[in-house]
């Protein structure tokens, strides 16, 4: 890892690891390398975050983090991510946002979660501190630790889909009767 990225800054640390920023040596891109420690230390901190892993190298879309690289160093884990250089979206929700920015960032958002339901995949942590932002004005969908996959056969519409019929109506509406509301 060190031999292809410099690191240069520290972007911020969380309970489990820290992100940091790089440039590839080769490319001179910059990267946010995410180090998340001992990534083994438990059954279901494992599943989540190698379900992130696998959703990743899955998943390619302009409004999605792409990852670019991973590496493990004993019991952590590297994980080379595209850089988003204003932070998150959180960050720019604490100003005021102009409403053709705002359509911008969720046009962008929406376009991610329609790719990710394409392949049935449910994002489950939707929120600003994972719609990770560009000063360019590009938004990246973040952070699918939460996410599931669904069946991808379609799925019986729900009970609740349908509205419940009165009989007493649904007896007017047979015999051809315009029907008002009570």
């Amino acid at each position: 890892l060190r031999a292809r990225f410099e690191v240069s800054d520290m972007l911020g640390e969380g309970a489990y690891g820290s992100v940091a920023l790089a440039r590839d040596k080769r490319t001179g891109e910059p990267r946010a390398v995410k180090r998340i420690r001992q990534v083994f230390r438990s059954e279901p901190f494992a599943t989540v975050t190698l379900r992130e892993l696998r959703l990743l190298r899955l998943l390619s879309h302009p409004n999605i983090v792409g990852l670019h690289g991973v590496a493990t160093v004993e019991s952590t884990l590297f994980l080379v991510l595209d850089y988003m250089d204003t932070g998150d979206l959180s960050c720019l929700l604490r100003g005021t946002l102009p409403g053709w920015h705002a359509r911008a960032i969720m046009a962008q958002t929406l376009s991610a979660v329609a790719h990710l339901h394409s392949w049935s995949i449910l994002h489950r942590d939707l929120k600003p501190a994972n719609i990770l932002c560009h000063s360019s004005g590009i938004v990246k969908l973040g952070d699918f630790g939460m996410a599931r996959e669904t069946p991808h056969e379609p799925q019986p519409p729900s009970s609740w889909a349908t509205p419940p019929v009165d009989d007493d109506y649904a007896d007017e509406a047979e015999e051809g009767e315009s029907v008002a509301a009570p």
